[in-house]
């Protein structure tokens, strides 16, 4: 398990920009809040005597120096990211104030508008200092990692073998049988009708399968055990895709939407790629 602590103390000397690769976004991104704050408090004596005030703000994502771009596992929308590149424009409201700004999944991002943040990477300015968080390397583009620091981080995480046993079942159906699954689906999420606790562990479970797939494909550790032998027919940037929408969709449980309608828009959004 990663000791934010430990690494942290051996941060001494900033960067720019940081990527964090890791195998949680949920974690990395308390990580990115742990060295938000050293960055905005160690580094400037006017915060200092306001040490936790300012790190209960960052906590949540409410401190004006510190900008988070899309903290709910959606889809970047255009308008965040314009919100960002303004956020670029302005100043910190304290004496040589550091500002910093986290990117949630950047693999979200559409090439376009990822060039497009690339050019405030390539040209830094003073006192900004950029946090990007992805736990898909493969989908993040080769020259925002050329300019950035990247650190790799690898989170324990706790599986429930059950819901692997049954998420394999499910996306074994889907594949085979693709929106006609939608008929079917009680047959996979009866026992977990209801509880949206349940439900966000199903998607977690389906990103582990699916990242285990990805591995395979990349050559990297993988775990025989969450392989189902019927990803092998799809392509690695469909897998990516699938990976990314189970993550925007998972993202959406907590909302006031009624499950099954979420799970029959899965569906439909892993059949079409969107």
């Amino acid at each position: 398990m990663v000791n934010n602590e430990e690494l942290l103390s051996k941060i001494n000397k900033f960067s720019h920009a940081y990527l964090i690769n890791s195998n949680n976004l949920d974690a990395s991104f308390s990580f990115a809040k742990d060295l938000a704050k050293k960055i905005i408090i160690s580094t400037n004596d006017e915060l200092l005597y306001k040490n936790e005030e300012i790190s209960n703000l960052i906590d949540e994502n409410s401190f004006d120096d510190f900008f988070v771009l899309n903290p709910d596992n959606l889809n970047i929308k255009v308008d965040e990211l314009n919100e960002l590149l303004d956020y670029f424009e302005t100043k910190s409201l304290r004496n040589n104030g550091n500002r910093v700004y986290v990117i949630y999944g950047i693999e979200r991002l559409r090439p376009v508008f990822a060039n497009k943040l690339l050019k405030f990477i390539e040209e830094p300015q003073d006192n900004i200092f950029g946090i990007i968080l992805t736990q898909n390397m493969d989908g993040v583009l080769p020259t925002i990692i050329s300019r950035c620091q990247t650190i790799n981080l690898k989170y324990d995480v706790n599986i429930d073998l059950d819901k692997i046993s049954d998420m394999k079942k499910f996306l074994k159906f889907f594949i085979h049988n693709k929106v006609d699954t939608i008929a079917y689906t009680n047959d996979f999420f009866l026992k977990y009708e209801g509880n949206r606790k349940e439900y966000i562990d199903c998607f977690s479970a389906i990103e582990t399968i699916i990242s285990n797939q990805i591995n395979k494909h990349y050559g990297n550790g993988f775990n025989e055990e969450f392989l189902v032998s019927s990803l092998d027919e799809i392509n690695i940037n469909k897998l990516i895709k699938m990976l990314n929408i189970t993550s925007k969709l998972k993202g959406l449980v907590n909302n006031n939407i009624n499950l099954n309608l979420l799970i029959d828009r899965y569906i439909i959004e892993m059949e079409r790629g969107d």
